[in-house]
C-alpha cells in the first residue's frame, strides 16, 4: 500500500533513530527516497520479491515507489532512517540525483566498514539535531544523502539478495492482496504439495505460512481501523480475515509486541 511519510511543514525530508520512534510496520511504498543505516542487531527485509538479511553497519537504499516490508528484527535492532523528497534532491544536487535515482531497480545494499559506519552515524546525529531549523536541516539532509552515497559506493558489495522462488512469490503476492486461500489451495495453484510449499516458505521467508498470512491480515486490519470508516476493532479484525477476536488478539500481540488495547490507546493519543 502507498504510505504517507510524516514530514514536518517546511522540511524536505525526515530523519529519525528507529530505537526512539518505533513505528508499526507494514508492506508499503512511498514517493520519497529512503536510506537505512543499521547501528546494531539484525533485520530481514522483503524488497519486492527479494529477501535481504541486514546486520550491523549495513546500508539499504529504498527508492521511490519501491515496495518494502520489514519482516523481522532482533530485540537489539537499531537503525537510522533518512527519507528525502526526490524533487528537492533533483533541484539541490541534479547530477548526483540522476546517478542515485537511476539505481531504482533491484536491491541496493552494502556493508560499511566500522570507521565509515561510525562517521556516518555521527553525521546522522548532527543533522538530526538541526531539525528545529528548517533551512539548515534541509541542506543537511542533502549533504547527508550525498555523504551516505559516497560511502555506499566504497562499501563492500554483498552477494545478490535472495530471489524468491516463483511459487513463494505467488503465495506472498496473493496473501498481500487479500487472498484467504488455505495452504493446500495455494500449493495446488503453484504445483506443490502442501508440505513442500510449507517447508520452502519457511526456508525462504524465515517465518511460517500461517504467521505471514496473519501479518497480512494485521496489515489489512490496520488500514481498516485507521481509516475514517469508523470500524470497531472487532469489525476491522473480521473484515481483515480473522475468524474470531481471540485469534486476532493472539496474532496481533505476537506480531506487534503489544495488546490491541494498548495500540488503540496509543492511536487515540496520537501514536505515542
Amino acid at each position: 500500500m502507498r504510505d504517507s511519510v510524516d514530514i514536518k511543514r517546511g522540511c524536505e525530508g525526515a530523519l529519525w533513530h528507529w530505537g526512539e520512534q518505533q513505528k508499526i510496520n507494514r508492506s508499503h511504498y512511498h514517493e520519497e527516497l529512503e536510506i537505512n543505516l543499521v547501528v546494531r542487531g539484525r533485520a530481514t527485509y522483503l524488497v519486492g520479491e527479494r529477501k535481504i538479511e541486514l546486520g550491523a553497519h549495513a546500508m539499504l537504499w529504498l527508492f521511490p515507489d519501491q515496495d518494502h516490508f520489514l519482516l523481522e528484527t532482533s530485540a537489539d535492532f537499531v537503525r537510522w532512517i533518512l527519507v528525502l523528497k526526490p524533487d528537492y534532491m533533483r533541484c539541490s544536487a541534479p547530477h548526483m540525483a540522476r546517478s542515485i535515482l537511476a539505481q531504482n531497480q533491484g536491491c541496493a545494499y552494502r556493508v560499511l566498514d566500522e570507521v565509515q559506519a561510525r562517521s556516518l552515524r555521527e553525521l546522522f546525529g548532527e543533522i538530526a539535531a538541526a531539525h528545529g531549523e528548517a533551512e539548515r536541516f534541509n541542506i543537511g539532509l542533502i549533504y547527508l544523502a550525498l555523504s551516505a552515497w559516497a560511502r555506499y559506493q566504497r562499501a563492500r558489495i554483498e552477494p545478490a539478495a535472495q530471489g524468491l522462488h516463483p511459487a513463494i512469490a505467488t503465495a506472498v503476492q496473493r496473501m498481500q492482496l487479500g487472498s484467504e486461500e488455505q495452504l493446500a489451495q495455494l500449493a495446488k495453484r503453484v504445483g506443490f504439495s502442501a508440505s513442500a510449499l510449507s517447508r520452502l516458505f519457511k526456508k525462504q521467508m524465515g517465518i511460517s505460512f500461517v504467521e505471514f498470512r496473519n501479518r497480512c491480515r494485521i496489515e489489512r486490519f490496520l488500514s481498516l481501523y485507521e481509516s475514517a470508516q469508523g470500524y470497531s476493532m472487532m469489525q476491522a479484525a473480521l473484515r481483515a480475515g480473522f475468524g474470531s477476536y481471540a485469534q486476532f488478539y493472539r496474532a496481533f500481540s505476537r506480531a506487534m509486541g503489544e495488546a490491541p488495547s494498548r495500540y488503540r490507546s496509543r492511536l487515540k493519543n496520537g501514536g505515542h
